[in-house]
């Protein structure tokens, strides 16, 4: 194989560095540490003895579990959308399947259990039997990999959304920024336990960390945007969520967020239905009961109208929602 790697810097459309590295398929793993070790180099980045450990090292040398791995996050990143218990599973099994050619896989092993539980937290509570497996997961990944901030906040998501614990959540997700600093994940999820505790300027500025970290990533800014909308910051959230919308079109949470926004912010009740424009007719938000949440329960897409009570419409566009 032939790998062409170009460093541009962006804001200058600069060429800073260039190289082609020929290598034997075989040796896929190998050439991403390297190319990652001489990013470091040429951007005159002193790197940790640990972080030059952890990138020479590879997540797996089975390159068929790493495959069934890749299944397995496209799935899951596919579940975090449509909140559908099928497709929460269908990534399980991949998760299992890349376990099954090499259960020494720790990231696998993390992930799994990374997956089980948001399944758990947004769609349907695990038996004690998964919530044990999750634990066997984490502690596997932990065994396997010590220094795997991915582990630490998986162990992190376990007390905070298995079982609201927050004080040993905390402690995980502060563990798993110790191994990697910059990981978005767990700034977030330190940001999410703050809302939770009602800490709202702490909750807003882990959040605007996360989402400098990770600027492309849609669904941090939806949850960026929804947090300005609880302390009625209601312009700041509409910019966040709209730039959600722009990132990732398809992502149901932004649309169904930026719809409350306009509606509980402003009694925008055309601006609510404008949010879901571009999308067909079926697809539609989630319907989760936050509480008695009266717009979760009707649907974000159906409420706009009984708002107006235009309730021929409402009932049309209940009926045309998406019944996967």
């Amino acid at each position: 194989m032939r790998v062409n790697v170009q460093l541009i810097e962006a804001r200058s459309d600069t060429h800073l560095w260039a190289n082609t590295y020929d290598r034997e398929l075989k040796d896929a793993f190998a050439v991403e540490s390297e190319v990652s070790q001489d990013i470091a180099e040429a951007l005159k980045t002193r790197l940790s003895p640990r972080e030059v450990t952890a990138l020479a090292k590879a997540p797996t040398d089975n390159a068929a579990a790493y495959d069934l791995f890749l299944k397995a996050e496209y799935e899951a990143r596919q579940a975090a959308d449509s909140g559908l218990d099928a497709d929460y599973r269908r990534a399980d099994d991949h998760y299992r399947e890349a376990l099954a050619l090499a259960p020494d896989f720790a990231l696998a092993h993390a992930r799994l259990a990374l997956c089980m539980l948001s399944r758990h937290w947004l769609v349907k509570p695990l038996s004690a039997a998964e919530l044990s497996e999750v634990k066997q997961s984490i502690d596997r990944a932990r065994a396997l990999a010590p220094q795997l901030a991915e582990a630490q906040l998986a162990l992190g998501y376990f007390y905070f959304w298995g079982s609201r614990d927050y004080a040993p959540a905390k402690t995980a997700f502060e563990q798993a920024l110790k191994l990697e600093p910059n990981n978005a994940q767990a700034i977030s999820a330190l940001a999410f336990i703050n809302r939770r505790q009602g800490h709202w300027q702490n909750a807003l500025d882990g959040l605007a960390s996360a989402v400098s970290h990770t600027p492309l990533d849609g669904a941090l800014l939806a949850e960026y945007g929804a947090t300005f909308m609880l302390v009625r910051r209601y312009a700041e959230a509409g910019q966040a969520l709209n730039r959600a919308r722009v990132l990732d079109p398809e992502f149901m949470d932004a649309r169904a967020f930026l719809a409350r926004n306009f509606l509980i912010g402003f009694g925008d009740a055309a601006g609510a239905l404008q949010a879901f424009d571009g999308l067909p007719t079926a697809r539609m938000a989630p319907v989760n009961n936050d509480d008695g949440d009266v717009i979760n329960l009707v649907n974000a897409r159906v409420y706009p109208y009984l708002y107006q009570r235009r309730y021929d419409e409402a009932l049309q566009a209940w009926d045309a929602r998406s019944r996967r």
